[in-house]
């Protein structure tokens, strides 16, 4: 057969909003001509996973030839007793990045609204876009988040809000009882997503306050991440709590044995490590405040928020431009 004949063949079309989409893309970790390149895109901790979590990670080699627990059991019931929360309401993932694309699939439609912040993490636009549902972008002046503008663009129809906090990349956290008092302005068919990826970096306070009071609510949910202050980005572990029906749909929802068996048990194992995690909190904040007012020193304009990194502003031929460090 030709090679024009063969060109005019049928094949099957991708949806049009699928072909359309633009693939995720990780910040470079190799540099030409360097052998050492320390990656700051990604705010990995420099103190990697726990002790505790290496050696369990270790022990479930043992075990590879069995499949996992579909429901990451012994994670969540780690969870649970941590954070006082309900074991049948927490569901875990690949990483939270399946779960976004789980809630996305659960919440969104063409004839609905996913909402996310200008400097919002990247993965929720792509969510959005991916359900095929109507993808609002609210401008965040001066890199601050704006909660009024983000409820006004919910408002018009069933709508899931993507907030970050603190938020990647600009680091900008509001507090607890802003967001409470701002959640009972959405309608209540609005779906709101609290991504605390980088929770561990907040005031104890902060995140006492949170699971109490999300547990009363029927359209708040809770997404947390194991890849920063635990150190453990390499086995893409994440969770969620969620309202109860919400949490059953995402189960029926989610790949079955998402969660691997070393990922599950190196989980469990960090979870049970405080010294470990205060370790890491305690170096972040000390060196994000010291790391900060040097480079303010030097010149540049630091924006210091509560994540693991900064956001620094600073002239690139004649333009301003934006860049992280880690702190």
């Amino acid at each position: 057969m030709s090679a024009r004949r063969q060109s005019k063949a049928p094949a099957p079309r991708p949806v049009a909003a699928m072909a359309a989409l633009e693939a995720y893309v990780p910040g470079e970790a190799r540099l030409e001509g360097h052998k050492q390149v320390h990656k700051l895109s990604a705010n990995e901790s420099p103190f990697g996973a726990s002790a505790a979590a290496q050696q369990a990670y270790r022990a479930a080699a043992r075990r590879l030839h069995h499949y996992p627990d579909g429901s990451a059991g012994a994670l969540r019931r780690a969870l649970a007793r941590r954070y006082g929360i309900e074991p049948t309401r927490i569901v875990c993932g690949h990483g939270s990045g399946e779960l976004l694309y789980l809630l996305a699939r659960l919440y969104l439609a063409p004839h609905r609204i996913g909402v996310c912040s200008q400097y919002g993490f990247a993965l929720y636009a792509l969510v959005i876009r991916t359900a095929g549902a109507r993808l609002a972008m609210v401008p965040a002046p001066n890199l601050r988040t704006d909660l009024p503008a983000m409820a006004r663009r919910a408002a018009p129809a069933s709508a899931v809000i993507f907030l970050a906090n603190p938020n990647n990349p600009t680091g900008d956290f509001v507090p607890l009882k802003e967001i409470q008092a701002w959640h009972r302005t959405l309608p209540p068919e609005t779906m709101l997503v609290l991504d605390y990826a980088y929770g561990e970096y907040l005031p104890a306070a902060e995140l006492q306050g949170l699971y109490p009071w999300a547990r009363r609510q029927g359209n708040v949910a809770i997404l947390r991440s194991f890849s920063k202050a635990y150190g453990l980005a390499a086995l893409r572990l994440g969770w969620i709590y969620a309202p109860a029906e919400a949490a059953g749909l995402l189960h029926r929802l989610r790949e079955p044995f998402n969660v691997s068996a070393p990922a599950e048990a190196a989980g469990v194992a960090a979870l049970g490590d405080d010294a470990h995690l205060a370790k890491v909190v305690a170096h972040t904040r000390t060196w994000r405040a010291r790391l900060a007012e040097e480079l303010t020193a030097l010149g540049f304009e630091v924006h210091v928020g509560e994540g693991n990194f900064l956001v620094l502003r600073f002239a690139a031929r004649g333009a301003r431009t934006a860049a992280r460090a880690r702190a």
